[in-house]
């Protein structure tokens, strides 16, 4: 559910004023041109708070409500947006319901023409205090491990910077541990933090009327680094496992953004990615941090046919001095930092940037005579581009990979 008080939010949605013409929420000026009868329940009679569900409305007035009726269209700018048709109304005096399915683009509007850059406005969202659970994944060769994750209160900060944002996730006291039930390997991961920093920019165009689009364009240009602190992983044992993702934030909503009368709303996701064999028992533990830093612009535009937008550098950005080594472990793991940047059009679907981040991709091999080890970082990633309410095939394009050996070592015992 999706809350907002609309008289306390009148400054928060400056930005959505400039892009549509007033607090109100009623959409002016020469490039976006309205179908006859669209209505905006906040800019009738003197509404305070709207409850936007998946299926209807709940609008609560200072006095009388507007009289609403089955057929009406319904748009507006509070909580994720919505553009709805209206399927029945229900409710008396200043609290009424309006039950809702989504409507065509071309319910509301007539002509959408939008150019230029995109002002994010910062949410504050909601965290756990802290984590600590049990659950159960499989390993590749079917055995069922139980997984146990912890970590200390989370922070996750939005900050408006320019016409883009800031987003910083830190998970400090970060603890895993896997174990089988046979007792046959436990592999443990503990980092002091682990953490990310975005930061993103939004240059959005669209040119569509009549329920026909010529023109789009829908480019993120993005700034991060993604580290893990003072890593250590232990094994005891063999524990085998391949492309396990554990979650650790789920997709909170981080900014409204509006793109004329279209209102997005930006989430994130990080899951803690683990690719390992490993076998006898040691430790390996980092000492310093090891971060992978990646930069570029990545996107669509559209004008008949997509053509996919992909201007990334990534570097190994850290200040690792070395690692520290004990037991005779056999050991090939990457551990990794899988996460998405999801724009959801009225708290739908909507264009999707996911990518991997590995900052530490190890192969260890230890035996009597001595041991070998290197490190090295990868990334991944790619674009994922709907519109649920404009008529385009989905796109889904990998951007191709990038890694780099960033030390090797090797000794006798």
């Amino acid at each position: 559910m999706q809350h907002r008080n609309v008289r306390s939010s009148a400054a928060g949605f400056a930005a959505v004023a400039l892009a549509l013409g007033a607090c109100s929420g009623e959409i002016t000026g020469e490039n976006v041109v309205e179908q006859p009868g669209l209505r905006h329940p906040s800019a009738e009679g003197s509404l305070v708070t709207v409850d936007v569900h998946p299926d209807g409305l709940d609008l609560r007035y200072e006095g009388a409500a507007p009289r609403f009726l089955i057929g009406d269209v319904v748009w507006g700018s509070e909580g994720p947006g919505y553009l709805r048709k209206v399927t029945a109304v229900s409710g008396d005096g200043g609290a009424i319901h309006l039950a809702t399915v989504d409507a065509a683009l071309e319910d509301g509007f007539q002509q959408i023409q939008i150019e230029g850059g995109v002002t994010l406005t910062p949410l504050t969202p909601t965290l756990p205090v802290a984590f600590d659970e049990t659950f159960t994944m499989t390993g590749t060769d079917g055995t069922q491990y139980a997984v146990h994750v912890q970590y200390a209160a989370p922070t996750l900060t939005p900050v408006a910077s320019g016409n883009g944002m800031t987003v910083t996730w830190q998970i400090p006291e970060l603890a895993l541990s896997i174990s089988d039930a046979q007792g046959r390997g436990t592999l443990t991961l503990s980092a002091r933090e682990l953490e990310v920093d975005k930061t993103v920019t939004l240059d959005a165009g669209m040119d569509w009327s009549w329920g026909r689009l010529k023109d789009l364009r829908f480019v993120v240009d993005d700034h991060s680094r993604y580290a893990l602190k003072q890593l250590a992983v232990n094994v005891s044992g063999q524990v085998p496992l391949l492309d396990q993702h554990i979650p650790l934030l789920a997709d909170p909503a981080l900014a409204t953004v509006p793109v004329g009368p279209l209102v997005f709303t930006l989430g994130g996701q990080v899951d803690l990615g683990l690719d390992a064999v490993l076998s006898a028992a040691g430790e390996l533990h980092t000492t310093g941090d090891v971060a992978v830093s990646t930069a570029g612009r990545s996107g669509v535009t559209w004008d008949g046919a997509f053509h996919p937008i992909t201007e990334l550098t990534t570097t190994v950005d850290s200040a690792f001095t070395g690692v520290q080594l004990t037991g005779r472990a056999d050991l090939s793991a990457d551990v990794s930092l899988a996460g998405r940047l999801r724009f959801a059009l009225y708290g739908i679907a909507g264009p999707e940037l996911y990518g991997t981040i590995t900052p530490v991709a190890a192969d260890l091999s230890a035996d009597p005579a001595g041991w070998k080890l290197a490190l090295a970082a990868s990334a991944t990633g790619g674009v994922r581009f709907v519109l649920p309410f404009v008529k385009l095939d989905q796109l889904d394009l990998p951007f191709g990979s990038w890694s780099q050996t960033y030390y090797q070592t090797s000794g006798t015992w």
